[in-house]
């Protein structure tokens, strides 16, 4: 919109040189006349507009499209430029610059800047072209890092089309060679959120919604009930497929061989009737079904020799998700305590009369009713089995006898069985399984109301405990609705009691078994010994809980399913073997032993999605947070011993009794909790300046709740003794939660730049005055999703980029009112006005063209030549309004505007005139306006203090449409009424 005003304080003998200037026919071809409006003295212009920019013909038809993601560059003078934009409907969500200032941009999109490129691209300021990377990612790139020669790239996607060797989510950029390859890790097996390298480019941190698995370490094995082999799944009690419906094709004709039922449990050495053959020169089969669901943990299988045969390759496929599993196994099959590899369709599986079976672990938390193992590769003739055996993922009890067979109590992988005890009645009962279309069977008891806990049926489960060692026990219930016996349910005790001496101590939990769908309740924790023929490792009792029949006449059902004992050790070692899971962090060493120095430099198989070997203790904190947490964030500060590393996100981080959530600080060896607890929301950004750590996100209080008021940023001094989160004050709209958080050099400080969506979705907040600048961030309407740092923070002159559905953006937020000068450079110069207009609540309204016409006419003659200076070269330097599409916005991008473009009778400076107080110039502003600070249509304005002030003595309801200053008197004109009753003057 065009502005309503100027005015100046003006000095004679430079207007003559001022027209001069404005009409020289020299400068006819310059996009900008040379105009000094210091010779004016200080020109004002008020009037309808949030925001202004000087004319320039070669961007006066920039136009944006809300329904695409236009890149934006910001000069460190402010300066805003349209650089390109997206395919309708495409979104930027990660910028990154390299050294030379070349800079990347990820996200969801099909062309940028009118290039065609999938989901990333490349942006050359010096030549502003834009180009692909390749065939671009098949998926969205969420995160971005740059080096001189590397783009690392993540998201959620597979890799590059037709590309080979991705493990997933992450890939890797050569600048120099211009081609993807995958990183040395192969991949992550989730989305990855965000990466960040160290300040001395030795790690690169990952975070985001994915989980690794490590193995760590070798000590001392703890005691055994069995002398067999020890091997990866020593403590993984078999389960028994001696009932299960097996077939295994095409068999041998060799007579002696053809029984598959002999490998479950082989009753003497390899050889006639112990050992089941395929057809020779054969690939083959062999399926179990069991037809109900099992928790399993690994398969063990053991080789035969017989006449040189056996099986060299073979892959295993659950049932009944048809999925082939990955499979975990030591990579020296005589030492359980090797380096861990792993296997998915090629598993090799060893032929060494020394080694009688290998142990293949499944992924944590397998179902499954049944398995196909597939045989493609043979020794000699063909290939063949001695031993089978599925192992379960610890030990296991049903509450049903039957199910609790062993697969073998004497020879080759022989273990004994699980023992169960009642007294009262319990009945035997199928129920539906969380697996469809199958059943299981469990005991059931029923109670009558009103029955005494003493006078209840219990039942004893003693499991059978393998090996010694930290178990997780687990009492299973099936749920209710499925049974429909949701009503008839009630709670029950449950007691665990350690068997022997220097073990846990007994446990007592009451558990609902009114639950709707099957769940696992922990009510062990702890060390347990290896059952003996005298001593069982632990034994769990269920009855009736206190209370747990309180209505005569009414029937309650106690339902006892099973018992699960989940190993901490898969191997019975304290943590040889043992299996960790972390949740959403992972550090990756670029060079040597990584940023801690604590990482082992990387083999060539090395694969983040199976299992991994020699956790960093940054690695180590993953492996505390819940399952299921995600890393937003990841902000490194330091090198050597003062390296600190920052994450944010979704978690909880439990250490003990230690807590903290969604964000919390690492150095070596050592995990800095955040004050209070952490914050109560998702944090969605982390940036760091000057040892003050700064958080955005979904929160406005901190988790202990002695700290509100946050409005989703907040900042924590971290290096300060006792500190604690501190809000930032007056957070500016960004339209919802901020997205992203970076730094940006702005002259003589540096600011922190928050970027967020709708209405004005740009600010900056000034760490040296703890304030946010109102006017800095120019006027910017939209959603901004992405933010690009200058290469180096040291970089006073650093271009920055911002990115996002933008509507309209102007490098001067001027709402309602602005100074015009002459710049260093000579060229104009607009300095947005201190202050933000709100939206007035009177319903007066004026007739803008009378007032305009009634100012000039009163103003003096002075006055009345320098607005007609600046009428003449208006067409030259036209503040230019933010351009608004016709076309309706994407139904996500918030279009909230600023009062003085959302109103046209309402939040409008219509006039004003300059004041000298002694040595402080200052303005007489007036309108129909109300301010953020609530001062009502007319305010004094200090030009260099830039601030806002309520004029003494004086009172408005209404408009103010003219204003002059004769001397130290205001004459004030419009259609208002003053607090002594005074009409329009």
């Amino acid at each position: 919109m065009m502005p309503r005003t100027a005015f100046a304080r003006p000095r004679p003998a430079a207007i003559l040189c001022y027209l001069s200037l404005a009409f020289t026919p020299a400068l006819a071809d310059s996009s900008l006349p040379k105009i000094d409006f210091s010779s004016l003295g200080t020109v004002g212009v008020v009037g309808s507009f949030a925001g202004l920019s000087l004319y320039d013909a070669e961007t006066a038809s920039v136009t944006y499209s809300p329904t695409a993601s236009t890149l934006l560059a910001r000069s460190a003078a402010g300066d805003l430029s349209n650089v390109g934009a997206t395919n309708e409907g495409g979104n930027i969500a990660a910028l990154c610059q390299t050294p030379s200032g070349t800079l990347f941009v990820g996200g969801s999109f099909t062309s940028l800047g009118g290039q065609a490129a999938v989901n990333i691209a490349a942006y050359e300021p010096t030549t502003d072209t834009f180009s692909a990377l390749g065939a671009g990612l098949d998926g969205e790139v969420r995160a971005l890092s740059c080096n001189g020669t590397t783009v690392y790239a993540g998201g959620d996607f597979t890799g590059p089309a037709g590309g080979s060797g991705f493990g997933g989510n992450v890939a890797a950029w050569s600048i120099p060679d211009q081609s993807w390859s995958p990183l040395p890790f192969a991949g992550l097996n989730g989305a990855v959120e965000a990466i960040t390298p160290s300040e001395d480019g030795k790690s690169l941190f990952f975070g985001g919604d994915f989980s690794t698995v490590f193995s760590n370490g070798t000590t001392t094995t703890a005691g055994s009930s069995n002398t067999t082999f020890q091997s990866l799944g020593s403590s993984l009690v078999p389960i028994s497929l001696n009932s299960s419906d097996y077939t295994a094709s095409p068999t041998t004709y060799i007579s002696g061989f053809g029984r598959p039922q002999y490998i479950f449990c082989p009753r003497h050495a390899d050889g006639i009737g112990a050992s089941w053959l395929l057809v020779d020169g054969s690939v083959g089969s062999f399926i179990a079904r069991m037809y109900r669901p099992l928790s399993v943990r690994g398969i063990r299988l053991g080789n035969t020799f017989y006449e040189g045969r056996g099986t060299a390759n073979f892959s295993l496929t659950s049932i009944p998700d048809n999925t082939v599993l990955e499979l975990t196994y030591a990579s020296d099959p005589s030492d359980s305590s090797s380096a861990l590899t792993t296997c998915q369709s090629n598993c090799p599986l060893a032929h060494n009369e020394s080694i009688p079976y290998q142990d293949f672990l499944f992924p944590e938390n397998t179902t499954m009713t049944g398995f196909e193992l597939n045989i493609f590769g043979w020794y000699g003739a063909g290939g063949g089995l001695h031993l089978l055996q599925l192992l379960s993922d610890g030990a296991y009890a049903y509450g049903v006898e039957s199910n609790n067979l062993s697969p073998c109590t004497a020879g080759l992988g022989a273990s004994n069985q699980s023992g169960v005890s009642t007294t009262g009645t319990w009945n035997e009962t199928d129920v539906v399984s969380s697996i469809p279309g199958t059943y299981q069977s469990v005991a059931v008891a029923y109670v009558e109301g009103g029955t005494a806990v003493a006078d209840a049926p219990t039942l004893t489960w003693t499991p059978y405990v393998g090996t010694g060692g930290a178990y997780e026990v687990y009492f299973v219930t099936p749920g209710c609705q499925e049974q429909g016996t949701c009503a008839t349910r009630t709670s029950v005790s449950l007691v665990a009691t350690p068997g022997g001496d220097g073990t846990g101590e007994t446990t007592t939990t009451v558990v609902d078994q009114t639950n709707t769908a099957d769940s696992s309740t922990l009510i062990y924790s702890g060390n347990l010994l290896a059952s003996t023929s005298s001593t069982p490792g632990l034994s769990v009792t269920l009855t009736l809980a206190n209370g747990g029949a309180p209505n005569a006449g009414t029937t309650y059902e106690i339902v006892a399913d099973m018992v699960s004992l989940r190993a901490n050790s898969t191997n019975g070692t304290s943590t040889a073997a043992q299996l960790l899971d972390g949740y959403g962090l992972f550090e990756y060493a670029l060079v040597g032993t990584g940023a801690f120095d604590d990482a082992v430099t990387a083999a060539s198989s090395l694969n983040a999605t199976s299992t991994l070997t020699n956790a960093t203790g940054l690695d180590e904190v993953s492996f505390k947070l819940n399952q299921g947490a995600t890393i937003n964030s990841v902000v490194s500060v330091g090198s050597g011993d003062a390296l600190r590393v920052f994450v944010g996100g979704n978690f909880t981080y439990t250490d003990g009794s230690t807590t903290s959530a969604n964000v919390l600080s690492y150095t070596k060896d050592a995990v800095a909790v955040a004050p209070n607890g952490g914050l109560a929301g998702i944090i969605s950004s982390l940036t760091e300046h000057s040892g003050v750590l700064y958080a955005a996100g979904e929160f406005t209080a901190t988790t202990d709740g002695s700290i509100t008021g946050l409005d989703g940023v907040a900042k924590w001094e971290y290096n300060v003794a006792n500190s604690v989160w501190v809000a930032l004050a007056d957070v500016p709209s960004v339209g919802g939660s901020v997205e992203q958080l970076g730094v940006a050099n702005t002259g003589a400080n540096d600011s922190i730049v928050a970027v967020g969506g709708g209405g004005n979705g740009l600010a900056f907040y000034d760490p040296s005055s703890s304030s946010w600048n109102s006017s800095q961030a120019g006027l910017l309407i939209g959603n901004l999703t992405a933010f690009g740092a200058a290469p180096s923070a040291s970089d006073t002159n650093g271009t920055v980029y911002l990115a996002g559905n933008v509507i309209a953006a102007s490098s001067n937020s001027a709402p309602g009112g602005a100074l015009l000068s002459r710049g260093s450079d000579g060229t104009p110069k607009i300095t947005s006005l201190g202050y933000q207009l709100e939206s007035a609540t009177s319903s007066s309204s004026t007739n803008s063209s009378s007032a305009v016409a009634n100012r000039q006419r009163r103003r003096s003659k002075m006055n009345i030549v320098a607005r007609a200076i600046v009428d003449e070269v208006v067409a030259a330097l036209r503040p230019r309004a933010p351009r608004l599409e016709t076309r309706a916005p994407a139904a996500s991008v918030n279009i909230t505007l600023p009062s003085a473009i959302s109103s046209t009778t309402t939040g409008q400076v219509l006039a004003g005139a300059f004041w000298t107080n002694g040595s402080t110039e200052l303005m007489l502003i007036g309108g129909n306006f109300v301010t953020s600070d609530g001062i009502t249509s007319l305010g004094l304005y200090d030009v260099d203090a830039k601030t806002l002030a309520a004029v003494p003595g004086q009172s408005i309801t209404g408009a103010v449409s003219s204003l002059a200053v004769f001397d130290d008197t205001a004459w004030i004109g419009g259609n208002f009424t003053t607090a002594s009753g005074r009409q329009g003057f």
